[in-house]
């Protein structure tokens, strides 16, 4: 039986794929030792020719294919839980390389602790393929997985801290005991919802501890794309309905180490004249009041979440099902009026205003068609459907 298990999860990132999976077959140790399980998530793309072409390549590793045509990164990871059988279970991402004594490093400080080590993580070194944008704070660092934060000594990571999953490495013992990663969370195709940190965050309650060692390193790639301030208000936004998501995890774990929220939601519209825009004027602040918007949506029920992979939005395809001619007219005036919003988004217009209330029982005239669509309402729909095209939740060219 091989010493220890690399989970790689990876969707449509083939381009990506072959360095990553190059740098895993150079490990230092004896490729008996150790075996690469790789779960193609719901891939389209000539993933498995990269696969194919690196097995031939190092026909003495125990390369695993496992196909997983259901998107959602907790998911994958959960079937190559399944697929493979070592005691220590790895984790990289697939636009990520290591250094040649990764899995060597891994092994030699699980072998001097104690049993209850159940995790270690290590530092990630970002490479960059835009310059480094000036207005990036320490935090938005952090969400790219561009670095930890953790500073330059080994040591073990207090309650609030957690390891980096890309850059991981659990027991596979522990990992089982706190029910693998769960489903309701994680990336899941273009939908940014996270659960990083909350398998930790479990096997602590069960009496695992959490390592960092910032010898081992993952190089990790990040993309031009993600290093613009509307791409980083797009993820806070996220962060906060995963916070949300997360803590109703917690609870329905039984666990008692739930973190605070701290909200910093003004409620005047020219407040929130960032979301017509992309610029990094005052990003710091806008992106922690989309965290919180993002937060208090899902905490209120205007934005469920279910499970991560099969509806992020019943308010969204709700309105989206509604009939766009004919049928009800108060359901077509709504419908009209959240497209409307999604629109206005996607031609780059100003928001007029911003009328979201917080209670569940200012939306329980959505599905009634016997409520007055006043035109306060319908701006709230307006409003609503501009955010929700702003933060991912819907395409505007599904309009």
């Amino acid at each position: 039986m091989p010493e220890i298990s690399v989970i790689l999860a990876t969707h449509n990132r083939a381009a990506f794929l072959e360095p990553c999976l190059e740098s895993l077959c150079q490990q230092t140790i004896e490729p008996s030792r150790y075996e690469i399980c790789l779960v193609a998530n719901a891939c389209t793309d000539n993933t498995p020719d990269v696969v194919n072409r690196i097995m031939a390549r190092y026909p003495q590793h125990r390369i695993i294919k496992v196909e997983d045509p259901i998107p959602g990164l907790s998911r994958a990871r959960n079937s190559g839980m399944k697929a493979t059988q070592a005691p220590l279970v790895a984790l990289i991402d697939d636009d990520g390389t290591v250094y040649p004594n990764w899995l060597e490093l891994f092994l030699a400080r699980f072998a001097v602790h104690d049993s209850n080590l159940a995790v270690i993580g290590g530092e990630i070194v970002p490479v960059w393929a835009a310059p480094k944008p000036e207005w990036l704070t320490s935090r938005m660092v952090c969400l790219l997985t561009a670095g930890t934060g953790m500073g330059p000594e080994p040591r073990f990571l207090e309650f609030n801290e957690f390891a980096v999953e890309s850059n991981s490495c659990y027991r596979r013992a522990a990992l089982e005991a706190a029910g693998n990663f769960p489903v309701e969370l994680g990336r899941a195709g273009p939908c940014l919802l996270s659960g990083e940190g909350i398998v930790d965050v479990v096997i602590r309650q069960h009496g695992g501890r959490v390592f960092f060692d910032p010898a081992i390193i993952l190089r990790h790639y990040i993309h031009a794309d993600r290093l613009t301030p509307l791409w980083i208000r797009h993820r806070y936004f996220w962060q906060g309905v995963s916070s949300h998501a997360m803590r109703e995890y917690l609870i329905k774990k039984g666990t008692s180490v739930l973190k605070e929220i701290a909200l910093n939601l003004p409620l005047s519209p020219v407040d929130w004249q960032f979301v017509s825009g992309d610029t990094s004027e005052g990003i710091e602040k806008s992106a922690e009041e989309f965290q919180a918007l993002g937060f208090v949506l899902a905490f209120t029920g205007i934005i469920p979440i279910h499970n991560g992979v099969e509806s992020y939005s019943d308010l969204a395809a709700r309105l989206c099902a509604l009939p766009n001619t004919g049928g009800a007219l108060p359901f077509h005036l709504r419908r009209r009026a959240f497209w409307q919003g999604i629109d206005d988004f996607a031609r780059g217009n100003a928001l007029a205003g911003f009328d979201l209330p917080l209670d569940r029982t200012d939306w329980a005239f959505i599905n009634n068609k016997d409520d007055p669509s006043t035109e306060e309402k319908l701006n709230r729909l307006r409003t609503l459907g501009f955010v929700l095209a702003k933060t991912g939740f819907v395409a505007p060219s599904s309009a």
